[in-house]
């Protein structure tokens, strides 16, 4: 019969750190590293926009990683706002410069640096008893 530790380190073998290692609760494990991607907030957007049509005007500015329109979980229509990742600050910012404010199909677009999600209590009715 194996030891707590003993199993511990029989499953850590498994991970190969010799790529991008990062540390997670002390332990290294092998994993994708995020590349410092800039996240635009894209807000006003038409409903009938694609994500291809977005890619396009981002891509005028440079490379864009990904590009992701939120949409209603039921209906499964736009939610009129989206999110655009460029892999560098530079190109992002000119990007944010010369979109926000530009007319897209009848709207005038708010586009800026994404800001991080607040942490919310998931379940929990906001009660603290």
């Amino acid at each position: 019969m194996e030891t707590g530790a003993n199993q511990r380190y029989q499953s850590l073998k498994r991970y190969d750190c010799t790529e991008s290692p990062k540390t997670f609760s002390g332990l290294i494990v092998k994993g994708r590293r995020k590349r410092n991607r800039m996240n635009i907030y894209v807000g006003n957007l038409p409903h009938e926009v694609t994500e291809t049509e977005l890619l396009e005007a981002f891509q005028a500015f440079g490379e864009v990683a990904s590009a992701k329109i939120i949409t209603d979980q039921l209906s499964g229509e736009s939610r009129g706002f989206a999110f655009v990742e460029m892999p560098t600050d530079d190109e992002a910012e000119k990007a944010i410069t010369g979109l926000n404010g530009k007319d897209m199909k009848g709207r005038t677009l708010n586009v800026n640096k994404a800001r991080p999600r607040p942490d919310r209590n998931r379940g929990r009715s906001g009660r603290s008893w």
